[in-house]
């Protein structure tokens, strides 16, 4: 096949987080696209009542390409996700990115894309993630990915994606975003691991940047923990083998034994964490972070193990 991306829609799911939106859609109004591609929006707003409608209406008025409003009520990131690939479908668009309401991003963003995708020939381009708290500004310094340019991948998250429309229409892979995982997370890990199962090429590409903000409230231990615990637990679920009930004792055998030794890497991690604080304070901090992700992964483990399932978004930070 031969991938040159001529029409994109870029879709934001948005939830109790008016001003972060708002940053976020002015990076988006900011992208320089090459000419042959034909660029639009959608915004999801994916709450109760449709609070986010008349902020999102006003920038359309001066947007400098069309941006439509989409109301989701049904609460659940994969249900507002899906209301971005209906859009797309109706729109009759070719591909479709997404991006976090919390991130916002490069001028460039949009056509690193769009290159990525002509130069490997594939039908996703995950891209990279940079971390910043919000009382620094953005910065390169903290990022969510590592690898060199076309790495080839066996899933993608929608925090910088762009994905051909062959994976959701009906002639096509007619894929759809899990919405039994609407507060736990992780569907967009089974959606685009089901696309690489299907045939999908995902590759990765570390010039499509953007940056995610960290509020205060997502720097805390309990929110690290948190976070970490609902990963582990999706993880755990998402390559728990299926079948025969011997390959699953096998798998979570192995997988408690590696909590383990998870847990006493973790104090390692911590005792550096306390260790370096008064010379290297940011060191210090990734440290300390690192401890604790380890630390809950036996928990976390174990309660996959016994079926139990953590709705991490039930509580949405930011502002």
């Amino acid at each position: 096949m031969t991938n040159q991306p001529t029409s994109v829609l870029v879709g934001v799911c948005t939830a109790q987080r008016p001003k972060m939106l708002r940053a976020c859609l002015e990076s988006l109004a900011r992208q320089v696209v090459p000419e042959h591609v034909a660029l639009r929006f959608v915004v999801v707003d994916n709450e109760p009542e449709p609070n986010n409608r008349a902020a999102v209406e006003a920038m359309a008025a001066d947007f400098p390409f069309p941006l439509a409003y989409e109301h989701e009520p049904r609460r659940g990131i994969p249900q507002a996700r899906n209301r971005v690939l209906e859009h797309a479908l109706s729109a009759g668009v070719e591909w479709i990115a997404f991006i976090d309401d919390d991130e916002i991003a490069e001028r460039d963003w949009l056509s690193q894309l769009v290159r990525a995708t002509e130069k490997f020939d594939c039908d996703v381009v995950q891209g990279q993630v940079y971390q910043f708290i919000s009382e620094y500004g953005p910065s390169k310094e903290n990022s969510k990915r590592r690898g060199p340019e076309g790495t080839v991948r066996q899933s993608a998250a929608t925090d910088n994606v762009l994905f051909n429309i062959r994976l959701v229409r009906e002639s096509g892979l007619n894929l759809r975003f899990d919405e039994k995982l609407a507060l736990s997370g992780g569907s967009d890990m089974v959606f685009s691991r089901k696309a690489h199962e299907l045939g999908a090429k995902i590759i990765y590409s570390p010039a499509p940047v953007v940056y995610e903000r960290l509020t205060a409230d997502r720097l805390t231990a309990r929110a690290i923990a948190r976070r970490a615990f609902s990963r582990h637990i999706n993880v755990y679920r998402r390559n728990r083998p299926a079948g025969g009930n011997g390959a699953a004792s096998v798998y979570a055998i192995y997988k408690i034994s590696r909590a383990v030794v998870s847990v006493f890497a973790s104090v390692l991690n911590m005792l550096e964490a306390l260790l370096v604080l008064p010379f290297a304070r940011k060191h210090s901090r990734r440290r300390l972070k690192n401890g604790i992700t380890k630390f809950v992964k036996l928990p976390a483990t174990i309660a996959a193990v016994c079926g139990f399932r953590y709705d991490r978004y039930g509580k949405i930070s930011g502002e």
